[in-house]
């Protein structure tokens, strides 16, 4: 069996820092969408900007969670992990994360690690298997492939 290294601090920012940005490209390109969308429908219906802007702000979380809860529960890697060769695996040995894992790690295990001023990102430089609060929270490791 081959032993497990896990990812350490600086390659998982890094493919964080990689994911942030492929979001944000996306999400300009939704604002641009929005913002000709919001400009026309102010001039039709007056104040219904402030609508397409809502509905544009869904739009970028949906995809976020998306984006974090497909990729990381159907491959176990988001492209940043891809490139920074990383992958989450659970800690029972179940091959895939799963779509409920995900969102446990991705979304509201993140929200969790990040309320204390991001204490449960930083929970990995003193942790044996180098877990943060939301691997802990989903039973996963990340480790170089």
């Amino acid at each position: 069996m081959k032993i497990k290294k896990y990812a350490g601090f600086w390659v998982r920012l890094l493919a964080f820092i990689i994911d942030g940005i492929l979001l944000w490209i996306v999400n300009v390109g939704i604002g641009i969408v929005i913002a000709i969308i919001s400009a026309l429908m102010n001039l039709a219906m007056r104040g219904s900007g402030v609508i397409a802007s809502s509905v544009g702000s869904l739009i970028s979380f949906g995809i976020y969670i998306g984006y974090y809860v497909y990729m990381v529960g159907s491959h176990g890697q988001t492209f940043g992990k891809m490139i920074m060769k990383i992958k989450v695996q659970r800690l029972d040995g179940v091959k895939s994360v799963g779509y409920g894992t995900a969102f446990l790690r991705e979304i509201l295990g993140k929200f969790i690690s990040g309320l204390v001023l991001g204490f449960g990102y930083l929970w990995m430089v003193r942790d044996g298997k180098k877990q943060t609060w939301h691997d802990k929270i989903a039973g996963t490791i990340v480790v170089n492939i």
